[in-house]
């Protein structure tokens, strides 16, 4: 979406250094790619090169350089709704059950490469949409619980199976599409039935607090990731009314809308993850990456 001029320029006639904010070209847009797998609900950066999808046939894929390294693997958890990489390298997956299984409860399960740590761990959680690593060796959890009610989930980290660390915790917000964290620590939670943004800050201790909303034009959000410097926001919207499916860039600073958008054919962007060369990875509700 933008580069850095002292990155991207060299040449004897440019001199000093500027910042540029560039709208997007269609050049720019690589051509999907069919991913194997029946949707595409969470994508992570795992390392360097490599980029894990998670499917709604509850696969797992890893991808480098554009190209998959074998087979979708089989997770065992239903659709897998979040991935989080942690510092040894290691992969947590977290998966809802589809409707034929008797287990109404997400679950949560640990991976090294390609191999599982264990079986699938049953947590209080209908669905986890968002996994974060905290201090302490915790792990944290946003998304519904067994309720249908909005709420954030701990557990421990220091074993093989994550350990919950007591009931999830309700939050007062309508169901969350999205959450990603900032530099800061601060979060933004997306909702999918009214497109508003919303801040969270994160005390040392005790669950987040909710903060400043932000209205959007939009009517729903599907999914969010946000560019290295905080600024600007990658938002996809998630239409309730039966609309178009895009992918926007907005400037958090100015709240406005920055450039053209990407238009999702055939489904909607359902996860993004910002690539480490700044590029995006989107991944949509036909199974497809772009």
């Amino acid at each position: 979406f933008f580069f850095q001029a002292e990155d991207g320029i060299r040449d004897h006639c440019v001199t000093g250094v500027q910042t540029c904010a560039l709208p997007i070209s269609s050049a720019a847009i690589g051509q999907p790619r069919e991913s194997g797998q029946r949707a595409v609900l969470s994508l992570l950066v795992l390392g360097r090169d490599d980029l894990v999808s998670g499917g709604e046939d509850g696969s797992l894929r890893r991808w480098r350089h554009q190209q998959p390294l074998g087979a979708p693997i089989v997770s065992g958890q239903g659709s897998i709704s979040a991935l989080l990489g942690l510092a040894n390298g290691d992969l947590i997956s977290a998966g809802f059950p589809s409707l034929n299984q008797a287990q109404p409860a997400s679950s949560l399960r640990r991976w090294r490469g390609s191999s599982p740590l264990g079986a699938p761990v049953t947590t209080r959680m209908a669905a986890i949409r968002e996994l974060f690593a905290a201090d302490q060796g915790q792990l944290l959890g946003f998304g519904e619980d067994l309720r249908g009610v909005t709420a954030l989930s701990r557990w421990r980290l220091d074993a093989a199976a994550p350990q919950a660390l007591g009931p999830p915790a309700p939050l007062p917000v309508p169901s969350l599409a999205s959450v990603v964290r900032l530099s800061t620590g601060e979060l933004i939670s997306a909702s999918r039935v009214d497109g508003r943004l919303q801040r969270w800050s994160t005390p040392a201790k005790g669950s987040p607090r909710p903060g400043e909303v932000i209205a959007t034009s939009l009517d729903g959000i599907g999914s969010l990731a946000v560019l290295p410097g905080d600024r600007f926001l990658v938002v996809g919207e998630a239409s309730n009314r039966g609309g178009g499916q895009e992918v926007r860039l907005l400037d958090m600073r100015r709240r406005t809308w920055v450039g053209g958008a990407i238009a999702v054919e055939g489904g909607a962007a359902s996860a993004l993850v910002v690539l480490p060369d700044q590029g995006l990875a989107i991944g949509s509700t036909n199974g497809q990456l772009r």
